[in-house]
């Protein structure tokens, strides 16, 4: 996907008010091409947002062959979400494009935190168009 610097920005700063809204409960989001680059991203600093990018995108693809395996072919994924020990959420949503992804805190309020990242795949997709 060739994305120019000016969406690039657009996007970055739609990540910020997904944080912003969030209202603490999502760390750190990012939204990665389907070839597993990353587009922009607000990441941990000590973070590889390549090597994060290629890992999410391997995890879709490998839900969806795994779907596939079981019958479910052609089932869109709408969501993946890994709950990780201490209570935080590693959440996927896949788009046409790639996905958009996010980092929880600790025990979130799930509700909001899928209310949220709905809001902003709808943003993101607008932005795209």
């Amino acid at each position: 996907m060739n994305v120019d610097e000016t969406l690039i920005e657009r996007i970055r700063r739609t990540l910020e008010e997904l944080l912003r809204d969030a209202r603490g409960v999502i760390n750190s989001a990012a939204l990665v091409s389907s070839e597993g680059l990353p587009i922009a991203h607000i990441l941990p600093s000590d973070s590889e947002p390549e090597a994060f990018s290629a890992a999410v995108m391997a995890m879709i693809n490998a839900i969806d062959s795994s779907l596939e395996m079981l019958g479910e072919k052609g089932k869109k994924i709408l969501r993946v979400d890994v709950m990780l020990e201490g209570g935080g959420h590693l959440i996927a949503v896949p788009m046409e494009m790639g996905a958009l992804v996010c980092q929880t805190a600790r025990n979130p309020n799930l509700g909001l935190v899928y209310l949220v990242l709905r809001k902003y795949e709808e943003r993101v997709r607008d932005l795209i168009r």
